[in-house]
């Protein structure tokens, strides 16, 4: 198991190899940490992740905002992983190495595109990304926005794409339950409906 478990979907959620939950209540420490597991390996420059977080402040308290967040964070990590958070003057990042993240988890699920790996998408995605967040930044809350209209999206493509697997293979109650899931995502898809009712 992962030094380090992140769910995003349907909540936010930061928990130990054990599955107990780390002491990170800082909602912007929360919202930083979650924001670096969507990028999980790729970094991230400082300066944009102080832009996100604390918009409205000038650079240099953004900047000083940061390094807060970011030690307040190693803090709650356990000793195990604090190299998971590599940080140099430049670029932060999450080493990818030993962090499971629900929804990197579930865009590899989705490109697959197999009805074995839609299906445990279908069963992965239990919510909205970062449902209830609040991270009081305009800049995050925009970034957020997208993020949950993209996934969206994808979602919803995958739901089709298992229908119409399911329907090939003879399957109606799959085709069913990924319709039923896709019109959760899009209640106006009327193509969708047309298909359920036939």
């Amino acid at each position: 198991m992962a030094l380090l478990q992140i769910q995003l979907l349907g909540g936010c959620e930061f928990r130990d190899r054990s599955g107990r939950r780390l002491p990170l209540t800082a909602r912007k420490c929360r919202a930083l940490l979650a924001f670096l597991a969507m990028q999980l390996g790729q970094p991230q420059s400082r300066e944009k992740l102080a832009a996100l977080l604390w918009d409205e402040s000038d650079g240099e308290s953004a900047r000083t905002s940061l390094r807060q967040a970011l030690a307040t964070i190693r803090r709650s990590l356990p000793a195990k992983a604090h190299a998971l958070l590599r940080a140099d003057p430049l670029q932060i990042a999450l080493d990818a190495a030993e962090i499971e993240v629900d929804v990197v988890q579930l865009r590899a699920l989705l490109a697959e595109s197999t009805t074995a790996s839609l299906r445990a998408a279908m069963a992965i995605a239990a919510g909205e990304l970062l449902e209830g967040f609040d991270a009081r930044s305009g800049a995050f809350d925009e970034w957020l926005g997208m993020e949950r209209r993209a996934l969206r999206r994808d979602l919803a493509s995958a739901m089709q794409m298992l229908a119409r697997l399911c329907r090939e293979a003879g399957d109606a109650a799959g085709e069913i339950d990924a319709l039923n899931r896709l019109l959760a995502l899009e209640p106006l898809n009327e193509a969708a409906h047309r298909e359920l009712m036939e």
